[in-house]
């Protein structure tokens, strides 16, 4: 994407044309061409930078599904509210990183597990934590072990364990539950 809308920048027939096909296919309802558009305007990526236009397509692919979407509305509302096109809305930030960690998607696991960690939009719940940090890990987000380490007090920032060896245990089972529900054929 961000090498297309470079070259769309720089006037290169293809990538204007493809630039073109984003835009259609996502004013015809194309989720991923949807969030493309929504990334793209987040960036200033072939288009001037537009915090509201990106929340608008990141919506619109989000409320049909599509996990990443769904991760980047809930950044959009979370992390990253201050002149990103909505009001901070940390409530309505877990409930996209709900949508999109339920489907498998390891960055928005990893985000929820940092709400219930802090308390962020929803009671802090360190078990909770546990649970979506380590499915994170167990898709493929290495970051995550970083807050795994400090809720077992493996190097973390805290003198003192988080988390019980019986919690621990009920998060990893329910954390194994959740990934096996996710990965069914």
């Amino acid at each position: 994407v961000k090498w297309y809308c470079k070259a769309a920048e720089q006037g290169l027939a293809d990538a204007q044309e493809w630039q073109r096909k984003v835009e259609k296919s996502a004013e015809q309802g194309d989720s991923d061409a949807q969030f493309k558009l929504g990334w793209m305007y987040e960036n200033g990526e072939g288009v001037s930078r537009d915090s509201a236009e990106a929340v608008r397509w990141y919506r619109k692919a989000a409320e049909q599904g599509l996990a990443a979407a769904q991760n980047h509305l809930g950044r959009m509302y979370a992390i990253d509210a201050i002149g990103k096109g909505v009001a901070k809305d940390s409530v309505e930030a877990v409930h996209w990183f709900r949508k999109a960690a339920e489907q498998g998607e390891a960055t928005a696991q990893s985000n929820l597990g940092y709400c219930y960690y802090l308390g962020i939009g929803v009671p802090r719940d360190y078990e909770e934590a546990y649970v979506w940090y380590y499915l994170a890990r167990m898709n493929g987000y290495e970051n995550a072990q970083k807050k795994l380490d400090d809720l077992e007090e493996k190097g973390g920032f805290f003198s003192s364990a988080k988390l019980s060896p019986e919690a621990i245990f009920r998060a990893r089972a329910r954390a194994q539950q959740i990934y096996d529900k996710q990965h069914e054929k």
